[in-house]
């Protein structure tokens, strides 16, 4: 899945060479099958988990931290998310001898979410650009957060 369709490994391709190295990481060379999709499914906690914490820096929500980092920082950390989520899922398209689809069974999910939400009609319409009011890296941090960092107590 490059974007202009030349020089670039599909991206399919590259997220499944991403789940052999890990599997062949000399730690997990030496857990059985289980162990590994358990730490799969864990990372993908983990990358949540962070996703959360990103927020809570980003809206200020601490009262003792102040805002930490911005939306950026969100997105970064949700693009993990989604990343490691990929990664759990070509690990069990392996384990079930199908490796390196993940991307399709992104796409079918995708189009099968879209299709129930009856959103089906608007695909491909308009321009690629994400409305959800995320700003770009480097843009302002969050409105409404406060902007100093108090001393910690």
């Amino acid at each position: 899945m490059s974007r202009d369709g030349a020089g670039e490994q599909d991206l399919g391709d590259v997220l499944h060479a991403l789940s052999t190295w890990i599997d062949a990481s000399p730690a997990n060379r030496r857990r059985n099958a289980e162990a590994l999709l358990w730490s799969r499914i864990a990372k993908v906690g983990e990358e949540a988990g962070e996703a959360v914490a990103a927020l809570i820096g980003a809206t200020g929500a601490n009262p003792r931290k102040g805002t930490v980092g911005d939306l950026a920082d969100v997105e970064r950390e949700l693009l993990d998310v989604a990343t490691a989520a990929l990664l759990a899922v070509d690990h069990l398209c392996t384990r079930a001898g199908q490796p390196g689809i993940a991307m399709d069974r992104l796409d079918q999910h995708i189009r099968t979410v879209a299709e129930r939400a009856g959103r089906t009609e608007d695909a491909g319409a308009g321009e690629r650009c994400c409305p959800c009011g995320v700003p770009p890296v480097g843009a302002a941090p969050f409105q409404g957060a406060r902007q100093e960092r108090p001393t910690d107590r």
